[in-house]
């Protein structure tokens, strides 16, 4: 079963790379640390998220991130690639699930876009949706993505500096 988190995050242009570490992190959970490929400047760390859940993971106790990639939640659900219908409810543009990602008569992922990397700002809100999932992939990480036009890709992967959206899955 999946479930929404949402943080809210502040943004601030950090620089140096004491900022960009776990512990300062740990310290500013709400501060959106930017970066051009990774958050972290030190050294890239595959380890913070898990299949398994760990102190990192961003997700309450009995839920985590879920693994991503050809052989993640989603792309066991609804195959490599697959297009849906993209739909309108009260909170705006996104898809249900109901079927693929659970029984619930609605599970919404909504079109929430995400924070750009460099800056911090909100790109693609309401057209498109981008969720983390704890599986590395190279100097990046897999990711599910929503896109306008209804295709969605449960096998797709950014840099870990942008801002993408967090869906947990319970344990």
């Amino acid at each position: 079963r999946l479930s929404i988190f949402h943080h809210q995050r502040t943004k601030a242009k950090l620089k140096g790379c004491r900022t960009g570490t776990v512990a300062y992190a740990v310290k500013k959970p709400t501060t959106f640390i930017m970066g051009d490929y990774d958050w972290v400047y030190t050294s890239r760390d595959n380890t913070l998220w898990q299949t398994s859940k760990t102190i990192y993971d961003p997700c309450p106790p009995g839920w985590k991130v879920p693994a991503g990639g050809d052989s993640g939640v989603w792309s066991k659900a609804v195959g490599r690639g697959s297009k849906f219908t993209y739909n309108w409810n009260s909170s705006g543009y996104g898809m249900n699930f109901s079927g693929k990602f659970g029984s619930a008569s609605t599970i919404w992922y909504p079109a929430a876009g995400f924070l750009y990397p460099g800056e911090g700002s909100l790109y693609c809100v309401g057209r498109s949706g981008y969720w983390w999932s704890c599986t590395p992939h190279d100097s990046s990480a897999c990711l599910l993505y929503l896109g306008s036009d209804g295709n969605v890709y449960p096998w797709g992967y950014d840099y870990r500096a942008g801002g993408q959206s967090v869906r947990c899955l319970q344990e």
